[in-house]
């Protein structure tokens, strides 16, 4: 039987999110992602698109050891608007890998969703880590088809699936509506 680590998961509105706990976690993206370190030697973010709030998980003290940063967002699907939740910038430092950290961060974030009454979350997932995220209820819905804005000149394109595609979660509406999804914004 895994033993659970002492770590506090806690969720971290933005407005919260100190200059101090930023840097750190920036560098530890930097570390995760090394092909993106460029990009997060300054931001949180990804592609011009901010957390909302975000999960961190401290190692019984004040350092952070993971992090999953969320986006909530008013999307389209067809002309129905949903509120929903976007996870990006997944990482649990090396150190503290295997210790099913992850895991207990995506059922928080779960739990806080539900506070917050959003509609559904989604996921650009890569297949190496599908299975902590069906795991937590997620469902992959492939590769359907996607508006994003550009960041450079605000024009909506599709949305390309290179390496990863799409998962599901749930909250108060059952299963993802058909149509085009239109994020309103860049991706996360």
């Amino acid at each position: 039987m895994m033993t659970e680590p002492k770590v506090n998961i806690v969720v971290v509105p933005e407005h919260d999110f100190n200059p101090a706990l930023d840097a750190k976690v920036r560098e530890q993206l930097c570390q995760a992602f090394p092909h993106s370190a460029w990009y997060f030697q300054d931001s949180r973010g990804w592609k011009g698109a901010m957390p909302t709030w975000s999960v961190v998980a401290f190692d019984g003290g004040d350092e952070p050891i993971a992090h999953i940063g969320i986006v909530e967002r008013v999307i389209t699907i067809e002309s129905a608007s949903y509120s929903i939740f976007g996870i990006q910038n997944v990482y649990v430092t090396a150190a503290w890998r295997g210790k099913g950290i992850a895991s207990r961060m995506v059922h928080a974030i779960a739990v806080e969703a539900e506070k917050r009454s959003l509609d559904f979350g989604l996921l650009f997932c890569r297949p190496h880590v599908e299975a902590l995220y069906v795991n937590a209820g997620w469902e992959s819905v492939g590769k359907p088809c996607i508006y994003v804005l550009e960041s450079e000149n605000h024009h909506e394109v599709p949305r390309p699936f290179i390496h990863d595609s799409l998962f599901f979660k749930s909250i108060k509406v059952s299963s993802l509506p058909p149509g085009c999804i239109h994020f309103n914004g860049p991706d996360w």
